[in-house]
């Protein structure tokens, strides 16, 4: 009896060892499950924050794109004005020169019509 005795001691004992092995593994079980319970939020905080990410590039692409349009419109308009200035002033330098003959021009009249009033009797 003594033997059935300790037996049922030695299995109670293991029993007890068991379940607290159990409890022990439920334990660690349930924070593996809180580990990975965080980690998918963390994963899907991070997949907003790279979306949202995301959006802010396209858009300063977006802008990007549309300052570099703007900039090539205004490099035509002010490649336009340059030309449209240098034909302004070889326009200028032409008339210049033009003056200039004019000038020559009447005076040499000038100084023939001076003979010829002095040729003329008084």
């Amino acid at each position: 009896m003594i033997s059935e005795l300790d037996d049922v001691r030695r299995r109670l004992t293991a029993v007890e060892e068991e379940t607290a092995s159990l409890r022990e593994w439920r334990q660690q079980a349930q924070h593996v499950t809180d580990l990975f319970g965080t980690l998918d939020k963390e994963v899907a905080d991070l997949r907003i924050a790279a979306g949202q990410q995301r959006n802010v590039l396209n858009a300063i692409g977006m802008t990007h794109s549309e300052h570099h349009a703007q900039f090539l419109r205004q490099a035509d308009i002010l490649g336009g004005l340059v030309l449209e200035v240098s034909g302004v002033r070889r326009t200028q330098a032409e008339h210049g020169q033009m003056l200039k003959e004019h000038k020559q021009m009447l005076s040499e009249q000038g100084r023939m019509l001076r003979e010829v009033l002095d040729r003329l009797p008084a």
